[in-house]
C-alpha cells in the first residue's frame, strides 16, 4: 500500500525560486571568485586601496561569496524538500535567513530603491514554505 500523497501548494513556487536562486547565485559566486582572483593577480591593488579607506574589499568579496554559496545550498534544499510537508518548518527558517542576507549587500553598497529587488526571491521562498506549512 502506498502512502497518501498531498498536493502541496508551495511546491511549484519553491521549485521555481530554487532554480532561479541556483542560476543567479552561481553567476554571483563566479563573479566574486573572479574578483578575488583578479585582485590577487594584480598584486592586491584592492587590498592596498581598502587599507587606505579603512575597510577590506577582500573580506567583502569573501563574505558575498559565502552568502552566494549559502543561497545555492538553500535552493538545493528547497528543490529536494519542496514536496515534503514535514520539512516546511526547516524551509521557513532558511527563508527567513535568506531574507536577512540582502541587508549585508545594502550595508556594503548603500541603500537604493533597486536594492529592494534582492528581497524578491527570499520573500517568495518564505511564501512557498508558509503555503506548504499551512497545507492540510
Amino acid at each position: 500500500m502506498q502512502a497518501p500523497t498531498f498536493r502541496l501548494p508551495g511546491k511549484t513556487l519553491l521549485m521555481v525560486v530554487g532554480i532561479l536562486f541556483i542560476v543567479l547565485s552561481s553567476i554571483a559566486l563566479i563573479l566574486y571568485l573572479m574578483a578575488l582572483a583578479l585582485d590577487s593577480a594584480s598584486g592586491g591593488v584592492l587590498s592596498e586601496v581598502s587599507s587606505l579607506l579603512g575597510f577590506s574589499y577582500t573580506l567583502i568579496f569573501v563574505t558575498l561569496a559565502l552568502i552566494s554559496a549559502f543561497q545555492i545550498v538553500a535552493a538545493i534544499i528547497a528543490l529536494i524538500n519542496g514536496n515534503k510537508r514535514d520539512k516546511a518548518q526547516i524551509l521557513l527558517v532558511i527563508g527567513v535567513v535568506l531574507c536577512v542576507l540582502p541587508f549585508f549587500g545594502i550595508l556594503v553598497s548603500g541603500f537604493e530603491i533597486l536594492s529592494l529587488t534582492a528581497f524578491i526571491l527570499p520573500i517568495l521562498y518564505v511564501v512557498g514554505a508558509l503555503l506548504n506549512k499551512k497545507a492540510r
